[in-house]
């Protein structure tokens, strides 16, 4: 009450633990369950018998001439509900960021790039070219200070500057 007076969802973190705990407890249970009885369930099928009314088991002669129940196939019907509560609480495999397309991605995202045998050879020639220029960084910078101390209107600008400091 006091969190919707407040309009604070944050008071309700504990009742939400709580949730979450009772909800994944029994998401435990259900994947207990199926483990316990297998993914399939097969019942052994029956009618009534309109003569005698009595309850009847479903069977047949076989090629061999042995007589065998017929049997229902079933998936085990706590699929459903474990599906429900796997999407309602974002925890399928993608949620958890475990799936082959999330590795990737992460690992695209973390620097190492996912590339083809010809992205690799350009990404190598970038890098022998960056490598030359970067060789070639201090050459240039020397060139740039030679220029730019033989430039003309730097040299008169330092000199003007020179004499009107030390006036």
């Amino acid at each position: 009450q006091a969190a919707f007076e407040q309009r604070d969802p944050k008071r309700l973190m504990g009742v939400y633990s709580d949730l979450h705990a009772a909800a994944v407890a029994t998401l435990q249970q259900i994947l207990v369950t199926i483990a316990a009885d297998g993914v399939k369930l097969e019942t052994v099928e029956w009618y009534v018998d309109r003569e005698s009314g009595e309850l009847v088991v479903a069977e047949y002669v076989d090629d061999q001439g042995q007589r065998r129940q017929i049997r229902k196939v079933e998936a085990h019907p706590l699929f459903r509900p474990l599906g429900e509560l796997i999407s309602r609480l974002n925890i399928s495999l993608s949620d958890l960021g475990m799936t082959v397309k999330v590795f990737d991605d992460a690992e695209a995202q973390m620097g190492a790039l996912a590339q083809t045998a010809d992205e690799r050879e350009s990404m190598a020639e970038f890098a022998r070219r960056q490598a030359i220029a970067v060789e070639n960084l201090a050459a240039l910078v020397d060139r740039a200070n030679k220029a730019s101390k033989a430039d003309p209107i730097l040299i008169e600008y330092e000199q003007e500057q020179g004499e009107q400091g030390g006036q």
